[in-house]
């Protein structure tokens, strides 16, 4: 069996082996690579964390439940991640989402593409899409292809489409205008075109648009404490990221 996918996790197993665990279009798979330690391995680079591969693998599981791999082809190494601290984090911390909520058949195939692009820009920053921003949008988008999808179309209370300043609730999922205040964290309307832009636009579209200085705190704010809470979860790449970025 042939597959393709990105490494999300590996660790050692015995002297030489190690597991790693492959995110693919149909969900993530845990393959034993033999060999790996040993100086003539030729799966070296394929198989390191975040490397996009063609994987030959067993076409059955073993007793224990995991797959074992034959041969594996690079599609994208992602070398220039290495070049930076934070996006080498900031990386780790979409794999430990992912590895924790991402569900076999479940939009799997957009949440591959999702990473793909996020790994790819991580590697070769842009000009107005800086980490926070790429962090914000991974967030905001997986929140959504994980069955979280934030009401962003009108005030809860009065319809009101774009208030001048609101107020987006975490629990509630959803924004109140300045006159209907309830509770949450305070945006201008911005941020809640740029919220709007990520979750609903068409996915080719996503990464392009442009966002007022002051409208980016509280968008950030908003788009991590959103995944948080729904997917009730804090890692520690994401403790980590925090702290050499702040």
């Amino acid at each position: 069996m042939t597959i393709k996918g990105v490494v999300l996790s590996q660790k050692p197993w015995g002297e030489h082996d190690k597991f790693i665990d492959v995110l693919t279009e149909t969900g993530i798979m845990e393959i034993l690579v033999k060999g790996s330690a040993k100086i003539t391995s030729k799966s070296g680079s394929a198989t390191q964390l975040f490397a996009y591969a063609e994987f030959d693998i067993s076409d059955k599981k073993t007793k224990k439940n995991f797959y074992i791999l034959r041969t594996v082809v690079p599609i994208q190494i992602f070398y220039d991640l290495r070049n930076s601290v934070s996006a080498v984090a900031l990386a780790s911390y979409f794999a430990q989402v992912i590895l924790y909520s991402a569900l076999p058949h479940t939009n799997t195939p957009e949440i591959l593409r999702l990473l793909l692009n996020c790994l790819y820009y991580l590697s070769k920053p842009q000009e107005n899409l800086d980490e926070l921003l790429l962090k914000c949008i991974f967030e905001l988008r997986i929140a959504s292809l994980l069955g979280f999808l934030p009401d962003v179309l009108m005030c809860r209370n009065c319809n009101c489409y774009l208030p001048e300043n609101l107020y987006f609730s975490i629990e509630q999922g959803c924004f109140y205008c300045e006159s209907c205040k309830k509770s949450g964290i305070f945006m201008p309307a911005g941020a809640l075109q740029a919220i709007r832009h990520i979750v609903l636009r068409d996915f080719e579209k996503i990464f392009y648009f442009k966002i007022s200085e002051h409208c980016k705190q509280p968008l950030f704010k908003f788009a991590e404490e959103f995944l948080q809470y729904h997917i009730d979860r804090y890692f520690q790449a994401l403790e980590y990221y925090n702290k050499i970025k702040y």
